[in-house]
């Protein structure tokens, strides 16, 4: 929304395990209510559980920092997820009116996008034949934080020089 609002002031605009594209979307399965925990150490055991199903696409990546980064954002959220899950199309109206370069990034074990990576390159290349779309291995939701490395790698080549 921003790169369609600010129009030719955006030269790259680079979705980053985005949805909002009314394509197709897997549901994470098997989640646990970290809410019901009754210590301290069960509900760190249902974030870490979580990550492995939602944010990260290999569990061993997961260290005590994420499980404590879950933890905050979990108890500091001001919304329910569930209850925003029927807004997946929040893009649509934007993205063909955006003038930037698009642009995107999925990781391959992405929980939301697995096997459906193709779509959103075919939908943001519906729009601009050569948006630049690239899947980031093994990594899942988190990939910028899974595979850090990579993705930084990724994303300073795709902004190449000059873009802001």
């Amino acid at each position: 929304h921003a790169a369609h609002f600010h129009g030719e002031r955006v030269r790259t605009c680079i979705l980053i395990s985005s949805g909002g594209m009314a394509l197709t979307r897997n549901e994470p399965q098997g989640l646990i209510n970290w809410r019901k925990a009754e210590t301290e150490e069960e509900r760190r055991a249902a974030n870490r559980h979580n990550l492995s199903v939602m944010m990260f696409g290999e569990p061993e990546n997961i260290d005590d920092f994420a499980v404590y980064l879950q933890s905050e954002n979990t108890v500091r959220a001001r919304f329910r997820n569930r209850l925003l899950s029927h807004r997946f199309d929040n893009l649509v109206p934007a993205l063909p009116h955006v003038k930037a370069a698009l642009k995107g990034i999925w990781g391959e074990y992405d929980v939301y996008a697995k096997n459906h990576t193709g779509e959103r390159r075919d939908y943001l290349r519906s729009i601009q034949p050569n948006a630049d779309v690239r899947i980031v291995p093994k990594a899942g939701h988190w990939l910028m934080y899974e595979a850090a490395e990579t993705f930084n790698a990724m994303l300073a080549d795709m902004l190449g020089d000059g873009a802001r």
